[in-house]
């Protein structure tokens, strides 16, 4: 609150404008902190706009981050679930 009664109200940013300040930042030389304090700008909607920017660089798309999901081995006399196995984007496999 700046006085009695008045709000700071937070403007959400188009995504224009978003671009316009990342293209903007990596020209910039601050750190994300100081050039995210200098344009009223949340450190989450600089990190979002940066990632869209890399994965566009990339000729990726957020779709592709998905990774598909499968249960593998027997479940016990039908009860319980099997082991899940799961993927990341970069090629690793996990199983749990």
């Amino acid at each position: 609150m700046t006085e009695i009664g008045e709000v700071d109200v937070r403007k959400r940013r188009s995504r224009q404008e978003v671009k316009r300040l990342v293209a903007e930042f990596e020209t910039s030389g601050l750190l994300r902190s100081e050039f995210c304090r200098k344009h009223n700008l949340a450190l989450g909607t600089l990190q979002r706009g940066l990632r869209r920017r890399r994965m566009e660089v990339e000729g990726q798309s957020e779709a592709k981050r998905l990774v598909e999901v499968k249960l593998a081995g027997k479940q016990r006399n039908g009860s319980g679930p099997g082991n899940l196995l799961f993927g990341s984007s970069v090629g690793r496999r996990s199983a749990n």
